[in-house]
C-alpha cells in the first residue's frame, strides 16, 4: 500500500551528477597505484588488482617518448606493486569499534616511482564510464529492484558507495540495516546508515546529504 503511493522519478537526470560527484572523490591517476584497501588501482579509483586484468590493459611507459609498454615491463610493475603491498613501512594498524584494521599508508602521490607505467587518458576515460555502466546496471538488476523509480539524489548517493565499496562488499550481508532502510524508501534512516569508515568525512557528508534530498523529494 505504501508502494503504490510512492512516486516514480524514472525519467529525471541523473548520471552526469552522479559521474561528477564520483570525480570530486576519485583523482584522475594515470598510473597504477595501491589504494588504502589494498587494491591495484588507477585512473577515477578504478580496481585493477587482478593481474590479468592489469596486463591487459594497453600501457605506456613514462619514459622513452611514451612508447608501449612491453610484457616484461607490465609483469615488472605488477610485481612491485604487489611486493609493495606487504612492506611493513606501508602498512598502519588502528582500532575501529574494538576491532582492528589495516589500512595502506602511502599516498598515490608517492608511489609513482614503482612503476614506469602510464595509461592514456582515452583508455582511463573508456574505462570510468564502462564502469560507471556496470555499476548502474548491477544497482538496478541485482540490489535494489525498484531503484529506475528512486529519487535521483538517492541513484547518486549509492552510486557512489556502490563505485567506492565495490559491488561484492556493498551487499545486504554487510549493510543490513541500509538496504533495509533503501528498499522502505526512508532515506532519514538511509542517511543514519551510509557511514563509511575508510573515507573523508566530506564524503560521508555529502552522501548524507543526498539522502536528505531525498527524504524531501520523496515528501
Amino acid at each position: 500500500e505504501k508502494k503504490k503511493k510512492q512516486r516514480c522519478f524514472k525519467n529525471l537526470p541523473w548520471e552526469e551528477e552522479a559521474k561528477e560527484n564520483i570525480k570530486l572523490y576519485e583523482n584522475n591517476i594515470e598510473y597504477p597505484y595501491i589504494d588504502s584497501t589494498f587494491n591495484i588501482t588507477v585512473g577515477h579509483g578504478i580496481n585493477i588488482d587482478k593481474e590479468d586484468t592489469f596486463s591487459d590493459l594497453p600501457w605506456k611507459l613514462n619514459k622513452e617518448g611514451g612508447s608501449p609498454a612491453t610484457k616484461e615491463n607490465i609483469e615488472a610493475a605488477y610485481e612491485e606493486l604487489t611486493k609493495q603491498k606487504s612492506n611493513a613501512n606501508n602498512i598502519n594498524y588502528k582500532k575501529i569499534n574494538g576491532k582492528t584494521q589495516k589500512t595502506f599508508n602511502k599516498r598515490a602521490d608517492k608511489q609513482k616511482g614503482w612503476s614506469q607505467l602510464v595509461l592514456p587518458a582515452t583508455e582511463s576515460t573508456q574505462i570510468f564510464e564502462e564502469k560507471l555502466r556496470y555499476f548502474r546496471e548491477t544497482l538496478s538488476a541485482k540490489k535494489f529492484a525498484d531503484f529506475n523509480c528512486f529519487p535521483p539524489k538517492a541513484k547518486i548517493a549509492l552510486m557512489d558507495m556502490i563505485f567506492n565499496i565495490g559491488e561484492t562488499k556493498f551487499s545486504l550481508n554487510n549493510w543490513p540495516d541500509l538496504f533495509k532502510a533503501i528498499n522502505q524508501r526512508d532515506w532519514k534512516a538511509a542517511a543514519k546508515e551510509c557511514h563509511r569508515l575508510d573515507v573523508s568525512e566530506k564524503r560521508n557528508g555529502k552522501t548524507r546529504e543526498l539522502f536528505l534530498e531525498s527524504a524531501e523529494i520523496e515528501q
